[in-house]
């Protein structure tokens, strides 16, 4: 668990072992409000470590702009944001995660409008 530093495990509640026709796994319980799904890792297949099953669900779940936002902080903060996001759930999960300038996913507009030649 202490290599666990990925920010989508913060999209997950605790995890726990179970086994499963007999077979040794992992169940991360989905952390959104309203959800049930419990996704499994198996420890005997070869990528026992691998988090994509729990990216796609977390973009289920919680959306496309939430899990790249994650991608740009660390574990803790994005399981601060979540937190405070449950707090607000009316306001947008994006507004929760700190502005990361000069990283990919990074949003930019300008406030400036269009000249009338730009909109025809």
């Amino acid at each position: 668990r202490k290599s666990w530093r990925s920010p989508i495990y913060a999209f997950f509640g605790e995890a726990y072992v179970g086994h499963y026709d007999g077979r040794k796994a992992h169940v991360f319980p989905c952390g959104a409000r309203g959800c049930s799904v419990h996704t499994r890792r198996y420890q005997d297949s070869k990528d026992a470590n691998s988090s994509g099953r729990l990216r796609l669900h977390a973009i289920k779940c919680w959306g496309k702009e939430a899990v790249e936002a994650a991608d740009n902080t660390t574990y803790e903060t994005t399981r601060d944001a979540l937190k405070e996001h449950a707090k607000h759930p009316s306001q947008g999960i994006k507004s929760f995660f700190p502005a990361t300038s000069g990283r990919k996913g990074n949003l930019s507009f300008s406030v400036i409008p269009h000249m009338p030649v730009e909109t025809r």
